[in-house]
């Protein structure tokens, strides 16, 4: 957390997150520590974060488009990559 309001170009009053839990806990910590408001979306709520995750599927498509390495993946590779 200190890294992020150290490197920001601007003040950071809020957050908005997706409920996931990886690192919620400390994470709403930090933010109770340097009293920046935390937004808690609800679950399966994609359409009040549609930037981001507009955002996160061209990343991941243009990945991989660009990948030429070996696919070392078990599973559905076709379901990652996004295809049919």
């Amino acid at each position: 957390m200190e890294e992020l309001i150290r490197e920001s170009l601007f003040g950071i009053r809020a957050i908005q997150v997706d409920g996931g839990s990886e690192f919620y806990a400390d994470f709403e910590l930090g933010c109770k520590e340097y009293s920046i408001k935390l937004f808690c979306l609800p679950p399966r709520s994609p359409k009040l974060n549609a930037v981001v995750e507009r955002l996160n599927r061209t990343y991941r498509e243009e990945f991989w488009a660009g990948y030429d390495g070996e696919n070392k993946l078990k599973g559905d590779v076709a379901g990652i990559k996004g295809r049919d």
